[in-house]
C-alpha cells in the first residue's frame, strides 16, 4: 500500500519521467518544459477527462501552466469508437460523444501538442465489488487516528491492482493509495488504508472510491510514491505509459464507491 501526493504536483517537481520500463534519476533544474498528462477512462464517470499541464523547474514558481490548444483523441480500440475531446477549460479536455468505459476493452490516447505527438494505451480490468467500508481507531504511539478499511474479495488466480481515493465531506484528500494482490490473492481484504496524516474525524461524511487499474497504471502510482514526493531520499521518476516523452499517466479503470458517516 502506498500513499502519494496530488499528481498535478509532479509538474512543479519532476522534470523528466522514465520511458516505459525504467526509472531514471535526473537534474531537477535546467530542463525544457515537458507535457504532463493526467488521463482517465472510467466505467461510471462520463465525460472522460484529460488534464494537460507543463512541467516547471524545481526552483521556479509552483504555478503550473496549462497546456492549451492541443488535439486530444480517445479511442475504444476494442469497438473502434473514437472521440476528439473538447477543451472546456484551459488544459482540461473532455469527451463529447458517449464512449462507454467497458471492462476488458482497451482504450488508446492520442495527443498532438504543437509539433509533438504522444500515445498511450490502457485496458479496463474485470470489476471487483467493493462490498463495504468500515472505520476503526488506530493508536500510533498514543495518538489515535481514524483508519478506513475497504472490504472486497480478491479474485483468485488473477493479478489484480487497486487504487483508492478518499473523499471527506465532499473534498478529495490529497493522497492516493494503491494495493496489489501479490500476497492476498483470492482473500478477503482486511488491510486498512493507512493515512498517517488523516483528516478523518467522527461525524465526517466519508466516501471511498475503489478503482481496479491495470498494471502500467499501478506501476506509475507505485513508483511515484517512491519518488521524492513519496519520501524517497533520492529523487526518481515514476514509470509511465505515455510514449513520446510526456510525463504522467493514462488509466482506464473500473470505479465503485461506498459512503458512511464516520462513527
Amino acid at each position: 500500500m502506498k500513499n502519494i501526493f496530488s499528481i498535478t504536483a509532479i509538474a512543479a517537481i519532476c522534470i523528466s519521467f522514465a520511458a516505459c520500463q525504467k526509472v531514471v534519476h535526473v537534474d531537477l533544474n535546467d530542463s525544457n518544459p515537458r507535457l504532463v498528462v493526467e488521463g482517465e477512462v472510467s466505467t461510471d464517470t462520463v465525460p472522460f477527462k484529460v488534464h494537460l499541464t507543463r512541467s516547471v523547474n524545481f526552483d521556479q514558481s509552483n504555478v503550473v501552466p496549462a497546456a492549451t490548444g492541443a488535439t486530444v483523441v480517445i479511442t475504444d480500440s476494442t469497438q473502434g469508437h473514437t472521440d476528439t475531446l473538447k477543451e472546456t477549460a484551459p488544459g482540461v479536455y473532455k469527451t463529447i460523444n458517449a464512449i462507454a468505459g467497458v471492462p476488458g476493452h482497451t482504450y488508446k490516447l492520442y495527443i498532438k501538442d504543437g509539433n509533438n505527438e504522444y500515445f498511450a494505451s490502457s485496458t479496463i480490468p474485470m470489476p471487483v465489488t467493493l462490498d463495504s467500508v468500515y472505520v476503526t481507531n488506530f493508536d500510533a504511539f498514543g495518538n489515535l487516528s481514524k483508519q478506513v478499511t475497504p472490504v472486497y474479495t480478491d479474485p483468485a488466480g488473477v493479478n489484480n491492482y487497486y487504487r483508492f481515493i478518499e473523499y471527506v465531506d465532499g473534498k478529495q484528500l490529497n493522497k492516493i493509495f494503491t494495493f496489489s494482490d501479490k500476497y492476498t490473492d483470492g482473500l478477503v481484504n482486511n488491510m486498512p488504508i493507512f493515512n498517517e496524516d488523516t483528516d478523518v474525524v467522527a461525524g465526517n461524511s466519508l466516501r471511498l472510491e475503489m478503482q481496479c487499474i491495470d498494471r502500467p497504471a499501478y506501476e506509475f502510482f507505485r513508483t511515484f510514491s517512491e519518488s521524492a514526493l513519496g519520501g524517497s531520499s533520492t529523487p526518481g521518476n515514476p514509470v509511465n505509459n505515455i510514449f513520446g516523452g510526456a510525463l504522467g499517466y493514462f488509466s482506464a479503470h473500473t470505479s465503485s464507491s461506498r459512503s458512511l458517516i464516520v462513527p
